[in-house]
């Protein structure tokens, strides 16, 4: 308990991973359940508020944000944690009526490290919810925390760097650390969102893939301005000769726990879990990308613009996604700036 940050959530490859985050909650609650202690309630309270507002209301994670990009959510110990505080109660009725059930099982089911480590979770979801075993109610004043401001309309977490910002029906999430990606929803729906940055140059491509902290973000109430450094997506896959040292330096229990330390320090240089090829490791480059959220009336407009010396550019392109019913303006206004316009 003593590795949680101010933010509410535990470290991962000393980073923020949301699938992460879930399965700590999941076997948490599962041990207070069963061992009946409740000291460190208060620090899981904390973990769940700051979830309960950078995840949609369908319970459904982004693919492309923390440090291992997993987006696993189970509702094991959300179900647990509702027995005994309302605002899960509550972020549990959403889930029910908001997700898609296929969705929801997907990041369990394509992966299987992950469905062989994490797929009885659901199932014991199910054999709680039929057994006799409840968590005791507790005074919810004994577990406040940081919920007594569920309300904020705007919070950045320090040292995750995500910001939430809400204004009328919508909802702003910012995540700086994986190349600033911004998720835009309204009354819990999904509206927009960008997500890779590609930035085509004479000596190659740069990205805003990875995880990296030294991205900057700041809201001066008008605007929000995200600095995120590009670099070249690189990606780990051991050769033949590398997974035979590895196996070899497992035979013994001294060899093995030095292996795994040095696996850990390799893993936190780079904020990539080593063995998972999807992560990119932490690059940089001369290439930084500014955007700037300007909200005016019913107009959301984000402004890309390249910070870089160099003139060897040849465009930017953009992913982005956006709900049918919202009408998007995408303008070019050079190789080094573009403009997107919302109206909300």
């Amino acid at each position: 308990m003593s590795r949680q940050t101010v933010d509410g959530w535990f470290p991962e490859i000393g980073g923020l991973d949301v699938g992460y985050c879930s399965v700590l909650l999941d076997y948490v609650m599962v041990y207070f359940l069963f061992s009946g202690q409740k000291t460190g309630f208060d620090q899981i309270l904390n973990l769940f508020d700051f979830m309960d507002r950078i995840l949609p209301s369908n319970g459904i994670a982004r693919n492309d944000i923390g440090t291992c990009l997993n987006p696993y959510v189970s509702g094991l110990g959300l179900n647990l944690l509702s027995a005994v505080h309302e605002p899960a109660q509550t972020r549990l009725n959403k889930h029910l009526e908001l997700s898609n059930s296929i969705c929801s099982l997907s990041p369990t089911l394509s992966d299987d490290l992950r469905f062989s480590r994490w797929s009885y979770l659901p199932l014991v979801t199910i054999l709680l919810e039929k057994s006799e075993y409840l968590l005791p109610k507790v005074s919810q004043t004994v577990f406040d925390g940081k919920n007594s401001n569920q309300n904020s309309r705007r919070i950045l977490y320090p040292v995750s760097k995500v910001l939430v910002h809400k204004f009328n029906d919508f909802t702003v999430v910012c995540f700086t650390p994986n190349g600033g990606r911004i998720s835009v929803s309204k009354n819990d729906i999904l509206v927009f969102e960008d997500s890779d940055l590609c930035l085509h140059t004479e000596n190659g491509i740069y990205s805003n893939k990875g995880y990296n902290e030294e991205n900057e973000i700041e809201f001066d109430g008008k605007s929000i301005k995200i600095e995120a450094n590009l670099g070249s997506s690189q990606y780990f896959f051991p050769t033949f000769f590398q997974r035979v040292a590895l196996r070899a330096a497992c035979l013994t229990a001294v060899s093995s726990k030095w292996a795994r330390i040095f696996i850990d320090w390799r893993r936190i240089k780079n904020r990539s879990a080593v063995n998972q090829s999807a992560s990119s490791k932490k690059t940089k480059s001369e290439y930084k990308v500014l955007k700037q959220l300007n909200f005016q009336g019913n107009l959301l407009t984000i402004e890309y613009t390249l910070k870089c010396s160099k003139h060897d550019i040849s465009k930017l392109d953009i992913k982005t996604y956006a709900c049918d019913e919202l009408h998007v303006t995408h303008e070019r206004e050079s190789r080094c700036k573009q403009k997107i316009i919302l109206q909300l």
